[in-house]
């Protein structure tokens, strides 16, 4: 019987020899990997493959989960973006197991060949691509790549797309590109302007490549004819074409009185009695606007504004007169009120400076003084063209800059005006205008906080942009290029605020409730007064812009708070602290009071506070009783009062200092609506009678006799002898016009209309008549 000791004894060896016996066949069993076999990589090192399946299988490891294992090598060696197919076969043995891998390697790219593109060059197109030469070819990569070519013709401003790419067994990639043509080009809203001239004007031609800079080039160029109030274009598909045939759509609208040689004739079987009912007789002219003016002539001189006048005539009326000494003239009149004698010793200088130009193309100084006199001659379009030529010329002179921010800025102005319609004024309160032109007024405003509020504050984002926004635009960028040239100096912030009242006040007026933009306007004026005040602290000039903002700052809290007796308290405020600064630039310089009081009686009118606003413009009027446009304020307030009687007496007071034939006329128009016929007959003849040089007097007594249906003849004859002062004249020849058109005269009267059209397209008689008596 054996001993516990030898029990004991045999009970360990024999737990030794199982558990030597279980190592032993653990060793020995089949998923051991005992090698990794590769074929079918040929240029691709088979150590580059074991290296990437390394984490996950090697010789001597026993996998877990073998067909886990199989799909993840798979995977791995796929991502190396060698190979089109991977495949993994384990083979077991009483060894172990083996994993035989196979692989079928991509092919290197070789070359790559591009078809079809002219726009682009081979070497542009490579560039966007990230499949090169030498390379495995990777099919998700190279799709991607098609993309990056189309993105690469979009950045260019062109339109492509790759319609093939394919590789042969030898690596040759060949990409085949289609460049988007012009297929068509259509023209809506065309009346009078024909499609074949819209096209050549554009200068798109069907075939040739479609570019994003060409269309915008043929928007310009449409624009630039002054043939058309809106241009919009659209892109479509060609549904004839099978790759990216373009059509190009333009939708026009036409300005009325453009190419008057296509007038046509008249209808036939016109109502007589109805024409001449619509014969109008010529406006009330009458000042809404603020405007912010300075004459250092007449704040130099005193206020002894008759002497200014005649020593600057004097030198201007001379034989030898300089060009210099006509603008001063001119700047002259226009300061008192003069505006029709100011017009043409401006367009005089004009033709002085045009002179001194052509003998001189580099002369700076020339071009911009050739852009004022232009603007305020009433051609601000040619005074900008004239004026961007000069900053070019001077790209470091802030004048050029901000004499064509003026331009364009009187233009627009000119432009918005035209959409506003009186009568509507009176009975809503507010003015209609065209899209065009709110947006070009919002966005000439240089403050950008307060410049996109006022757009955001529209129903809708403004379509393509067109000739007066893109004017308005460029404004500003000329605004903001000069104060950066010159931010201390004291004239060009003048200008600056002109430009900022006159636009952001009408923007305000468009706009009714507006409380955000309102704040900016204060916030952004502010901050701009800020940034110079320690520079110029005194100038006569700064001090007249802090006016200027002050009086603007006190329209804008009248206009639509929410509490009107703190808005009434506060403006009043305002404006008795603008009185205390008025006071005390009229101390250092008594005929400043002229300008800023004629201001603020204007600001007061808009912001309807007729009593306050007459007082300043009588004391404005006492200070200087020849200023026609402090007048023409007074009238204003008597007009949207409908208070005839007042605008007779008040055209009365100012003929004592200054008469012009304009006053009689004004005087007729307002017999004619107090309906005094016979005493507006005899206003229009004594503006004839008394002014023969001056067409004003014939055209208005014979648009009075054709309308009354009185004299034919002698209507026939005053508007020669007015066409004789004023050839151009639109209303002059319309009235010729009606004239022909009774005769029975069909030649005389088509003539005549295109006449009126060429020299004032935009003359209400002159499109009347061609809208609703012409036919093409």
């Amino acid at each position: 019987m054996l001993s516990h000791r030898l029990r004991c004894v045999l009970a360990v060896t024999t737990l030794v020899a199982l558990v030597l016996c279980l190592q032993t066949f653990a060793l020995a069993a089949p998923d051991r990997i005992l090698s990794i076999d590769v074929t079918g990589a040929r240029t691709v090192p088979i150590k580059t493959i074991l290296e990437a399946v390394r984490p996950l299988a090697s010789v001597g490891r026993v996998p877990r989960d073998l067909p886990t294992l199989v799909t993840k090598m798979q995977a791995k060696i796929l991502q190396l973006g060698y190979f089109d197919a991977v495949e993994v076969d384990p083979e077991r043995s009483d060894d172990g197991l083996r994993l035989k891998v196979s692989v079928r390697e991509r092919p290197r790219v070789r070359e790559i060949t591009f078809a079809g593109n002219s726009l682009l060059t081979d070497k542009q197109i490579l560039g966007a691509m990230h499949t090169q030469r030498g390379i495995f070819l990777d099919p998700a990569v190279l799709k991607r790549d098609v993309q990056r070519i189309a993105n690469a013709y979009k950045d260019a401003g062109l339109f492509g797309v790759v319609t093939g790419a394919t590789a042969d067994a030898q690596g040759n990639l060949t990409v085949k590109i289609h460049e988007a043509r012009v297929s068509r080009v259509a023209f809506t809203g065309l009346a009078i302007v024909r499609a074949d001239e819209a096209l050549q004007t554009s200068g798109l031609k069907v075939g040739e490549p479609l570019r994003t800079d060409a269309i915008d080039a043929a928007v310009r160029a449409l624009n630039a004819t002054g043939w058309f109030k809106d241009v919009k274009v659209t892109l479509a598909s060609d549904e004839d074409e099978k790759v990216l045939g373009a059509v190009v759509e333009f939708q026009l609208e036409e300005l009325p009185g453009v190419l008057p040689d296509r007038v046509g004739v008249p209808k036939e079987n016109i109502d007589v009695a109805a024409l001449r009912a619509d014969v109008h007789g010529i406006r009330v002219n009458v000042t809404y606007e603020a405007e912010l003016s300075i004459n250092r002539d007449l704040l130099e001189l005193g206020e002894d504004v008759p002497a200014v006048v005649k020593a600057r005539g004097e030198a201007a009326l001379a034989a030898d007169a300089t060009p210099q000494a006509v603008l001063q003239y001119a700047k002259v009149l226009d300061a008192v009120g003069r505006d029709a004698e100011a017009s043409d010793q401006y367009r005089r200088a004009a033709g002085l400076f045009a002179q001194l130009v052509g003998q001189s193309p580099d002369d700076v100084a020339a071009q911009v003084a050739l852009g004022v006199c232009l603007n305020e001659a009433g051609e601000p379009l040619k005074a900008c063209e004239v004026l961007r030529a000069a900053a070019a010329l001077a790209p470091d002179r802030w004048e050029p800059r901000v004499r064509f921010a003026e331009a364009a800025s009187a233009h627009i102005r000119r432009q918005f005006a035209q959409f506003i319609s009186r009568d509507a004024m009176k009975r809503q309160g507010k003015a209609t205008v065209g899209r065009s032109s709110v947006v070009a007024m919002l966005e000439i405003i240089p403050w950008e906080k307060t410049r996109q509020l006022a757009l955001g504050a529209l129903d809708a984002p403004p379509g393509e942009p067109d000739a007066l926004i893109l004017l308005a635009r460029e404004a500003v960028s000329n605004i903001e290029r000069a104060s950066a040239l010159a931010p201390q100096e004291p004239e060009l912030l003048s200008a600056i605020v002109g430009i900022v009242l006159g636009h952001t006040l009408t923007a305000a007026t468009i706009l009714g409730d507006g409380s955000a933009l309102r704040t900016a306007v204060v916030e952004d004026g502010q901050t701009f007064f800020d940034s110079r005040r320690a520079v110029v602290e005194g100038d006569l000039v700064l001090s007249l812009s802090e006016v200027c903002f002050s009086g603007f700052r006190a329209v804008l809290t009248l206009m639509g708070a929410a509490d009107p007796k703190a808005s009434e308290e506060k403006a009043t405020a305002e404006v008795r602290a603008l009185a205390e600064k008025l006071t005390g630039i009229g101390e250092k310089w008594p005929a400043a009071v002229r300008s800023t009081a004629k201001m603020l009686g204007m600001l007061q009118i808009l912001a309807e506070r007729h009593d306050l606003a007459t007082a300043t413009l009588e004391q404005a009027i006492a200070e200087n009783p020849f200023a026609r446009d402090q007048y023409n304020a007074l009238m204003g307030i008597a007009y949207q009062k409908d208070d005839w009687p007042a605008i007779a007496q008040i055209v009365r007071r100012r003929m004592k200092y200054s008469e012009e034939a304009e006053d009689h006329v004004l005087l007729g128009k307002v017999a004619g609506l107090m309906d005094e016929p016979d005493q507006a007959l005899g206003h229009f003849r004594d503006a004839a009678e008394k002014f023969p040089d001056d067409a004003l007097g014939y055209f208005a007594t014979a648009g009075w006799l054709l309308n009354a249906g009185k004299d034919d003849k002698e209507a026939a004859s005053l508007v020669q002898k007015g066409l004789a002062l004023s050839p151009r004249s639109g209303y002059g020849n319309g009235l010729r016009c009606v004239l022909a058109i009774i005769e029975g005269n069909s030649e005389e009267a088509a003539a005549a209309l295109k006449a009126a059209l060429a020299g004032e397209p935009e003359d209400e008689l002159a499109n009347d008549l061609r809208n609703k008596y012409f036919q093409q």
